[in-house]
């Protein structure tokens, strides 16, 4: 293993200046607003094809929704504070909203959205969702209208009388917004221990790989039951006796499906004998080889043993709150190749340890764990990230993915205040990397970091984040789309501001970073062109499975769309 640079040098000074330097500029805000006040937020974006994005956000108790100028109201607004319906839309570069899709009666729990563009240039959205306004039992997970006139219900069989448990769907979009399939993921039973848990399962990840396969991680507590009736192993990792405690985590998990929305088959973290007083996949992603998988989880191990291992595959652990356990996938076998974690530790600020991941990504040939650390990590008993106050501190991890060991960790002691990490951009021409985060206080900022771990620039892009998700950066328009919520930004880059809102609202904002230059480094190794599925409708846009010679049809092909008549 390299030997870690753990040098950190003061940040330089943060405003304005440093902005204009760098050449950034604010160019556009998009805002889902639900009135009256209702609690909204961007949760994810993904490339959509033609330099767009695909966004989706979702809001709670409203009575009415706009996404910018454009009324994205569902048909039957929902009225409680814990529903959650869910908006998904393809934006221009300009941030003009090119389509939109919204469900009328969802119940999307908090911050569960996640998207992952494919290789048809479609998009597949999933979430973890309960059961609708008509109240716990009722079967519907939620419906909707496409772009393509069809109407979609997602439904739960078997679902306990009286009761609202969650169960993880995965949608799958066309570029024109056309739903093309969906599938749920639930729990054999919800009964966990003797209770009823309505977490039984879990979504946190989701990845595509470069043929068009979907994977989804996250954890469960009893049985998993697909939508063909396919089963997983039951989970071992309950009622757990650790430090004098009963927990039951159950067991991180992670599912791969066809191109098509088939169940394929499903990697467990299971074993029969308890390995963990916690384990909570975090995230998962595809390598820069488009077909290799990767994940991240947070584990506390079992007082007194360190047998502790990760998909198979062992991963040295204490007892300690957030370890940090990552492991390469083999998507073809489904079977773990490597795993690898840095242990939690103490510091003379904090006896305990605690830690967050809010994601895993590949850049430049590196593996990027981001998210945050209170205590410290260590590798091989060196610690390699600590803290010096008693407050999570943001942290990006870089890994190489040929070794699995870590190669340097990026944190910025200038951030003096609970802060997160989200994305890693490496700079082909400067040899900078640049990580983009929050700090609590409302700061949105990127962190530019010497080639030994050492800050070199931060700069603020705005004041007023109150939640954010990972950004996606656009080599060739040089934009960085950041999505999150927000009660109002300031100081943004050339003095520019957004309108102020009572509530928590919805904000995809969008900057230019000309000197920012990503080219051959950051992209993953080119998805597989393959071609999408020929569908037909007719003039009424109602699909047509096998339409008759001599008729009038619309052939729909990805994002392009022509009349034509069936020989």
């Amino acid at each position: 293993m390299k030997k870690l640079l753990l040098t950190i040098t003061a940040a330089a000074a943060i405003g304005a200046s440093a902005s204009a330097e760098f050449g950034m500029t604010y160019q556009w805000g998009q805002f889902l607003v639900g009135t009256p006040a209702a609690q909204s937020k961007f949760n994810a974006i993904a490339n959509a094809p033609e330099g767009d994005y695909f966004v989706g956000g979702t809001v709670a108790k409203t009575t009415s929704v706009a996404w910018g100028d454009v009324d994205v109201t569902p048909a039957s607004p929902i009225t409680t504070a814990f529903q959650r319906d869910f908006t998904v839309g393809r934006v221009a570069p300009d941030g003009t909203l090119k389509w939109f899709v919204t469900s009328p009666d969802a119940n999307m729990s908090a911050n569960s959205m996640l998207m992952a563009s494919t290789p048809d240039g479609g998009v597949v959205v999933a979430g973890n969702f309960t059961f609708n306004k008509d109240g716990g039992g009722a079967p519907t997970l939620f419906t909707l209208t496409d772009k393509g006139g069809n109407n979609v219900s997602v439904t739960l069989p078997d679902t306990p009388a009286g009761k609202s448990p969650y169960a993880d769907v995965v949608i799958k979009f066309s570029a024109a917004g056309v739903c093309e399939w969906t599938t749920t993921v639930a729990s054999e039973s919800y009964d966990v221990a003797g209770k009823f848990d309505a977490n039984a399962v879990g979504l946190t990840g989701l990845a595509v790989d470069k043929s068009g396969n979907v994977y989804i991680g996250g954890q469960y507590r009893n049985v998993l039951v697909f939508a063909d009736g396919s089963k997983s192993p039951a989970a071992a990792n309950i009622n757990v006796a650790s430090a004098g405690k009963t927990t039951s985590e159950g067991d991180a998990f992670i599912a791969k499906f066809t191109p098509d929305g088939k169940y394929s088959s499903v990697l467990t973290s299971g074993t029969a004998t308890p390995y963990a007083a916690k384990e909570s996949l975090q995230a998962i992603c595809i390598g820069a080889d488009g077909t290799t998988l990767y994940a991240t989880a947070l584990v506390s191990g079992i007082a007194g043993s360190d047998a502790y291992t990760f998909f198979g595959k062992p991963a040295s652990v204490n007892d300690l709150n957030g370890n940090v356990v990552y492991a390469a996938i083999d998507t073809e076998t489904m079977t773990c190749t490597a795993a690898n974690a840095l242990q939690a530790g103490t510091t003379a600020a904090t006896s305990t340890h605690s830690a967050m991941i809010k994601n895993i990504e590949m850049v430049a040939g590196k593996l990027y764990i981001n998210g945050s650390n209170n205590g410290a990590l260590l590798v091989n008993g060196v610690p390699v990230a600590e803290t010096t106050i008693n407050k999570l501190i943001n942290v990006a991890i870089c890994i190489d993915p040929a070794t699995m060991e870590v190669e340097n960790v990026f944190t910025n002691p200038a951030a003096a205040n609970i802060s997160n990490s989200y994305s890693v951009y490496a700079d082909s021409e400067s040899g900078l990397t640049y990580v983009l985060g929050y700090i609590f206080t409302g700061e949105l900022s990127l962190v530019s970091y010497n080639a030994d771990a050492s800050v070199n620039t931060a700069y603020v892009l705005g004041m007023g984040v109150s939640d954010m998700s990972p950004a996606l950066f656009n080599n060739d328009t040089k934009q960085i789309l950041v999505p999150g919520s927000t009660k109002g930004f300031t100081d943004l880059p050339g003095g520019a501001t957004t309108p102020t809102f009572t509530g928590f609202t919805g904000s995809l904002l969008a900057f230019t970073l000309p000197n920012l230059s990503t080219t051959g480094v950051t992209a993953p190794a080119a998805l597989d062109a393959a071609p999408a599925p020929v569908e037909y409708f007719n003039l009424q846009g109602i699909r047509i499975a096998n339409p008759a010679s001599g008729t009038l049809v619309i052939r729909r092909q990805g994002a392009t769309a022509t009349k034509e008549i069936v020989k």
